[in-house]
């Protein structure tokens, strides 16, 4: 079962978007890693790089992606977008 966008489109949390302005501004090689992330999320949730995985509990409905040891993509698919929730730290 794989999610296909009906709009090619993303959209941040706040939050995220903060995090991902940061990162951005302090840190290239994590920047382009993060980018990376959101072109694989874009294509399929549960495939591609970053060792994809759906979470559960608290986060089920969402996604989480390894940018590294540390950081972790976050995200969803609400009305056909690809929507960031968070991009630095683990959840």
């Amino acid at each position: 079962m794989s999610k296909k966008l009906t709009k090619p489109g993303v959209a941040f949390d706040a939050n995220a978007w903060d995090d991902y302005q940061y990162v951005k501004q302090y840190n290239n090689k994590l920047s382009a890693r993060i980018d990376e992330l959101i072109k694989e999320a874009m294509r399929s949730p549960l495939e591609g790089k970053g060792k994809p995985e759906r979470l559960v509990g608290d986060f089920a409905g969402f996604y989480s992606r390894r940018i590294d040891r540390e950081h972790r993509l976050v995200y969803t698919y609400i009305d056909g977008y690809l929507v960031i929730a968070q991009c630095r730290f683990h959840y």
